[in-house]
């Protein structure tokens, strides 16, 4: 596996659209139908907001 970051346009597997704390995005993977990752929203369950979002 490459060390960078994954592009959410490729190959159509969209990335988490929260921001973390540190001000770097999210690198799971986005839930089907949602811009966010279980833990940020994108299933039941999940936060409504990424921490540290201002």
């Amino acid at each position: 596996m490459a060390g960078g970051l994954e592009s959410h346009t490729d190959g159509g597997d969209k990335r988490c659209q929260a921001m973390k704390g540190d001000g770097s995005q999210c690198s799971r993977k986005a839930s089907e139908g949602s811009e966010f990752c279980f833990q940020h929203g994108g299933e039941k369950g999940g936060k409504t907001k990424a921490k540290g979002k201002k």
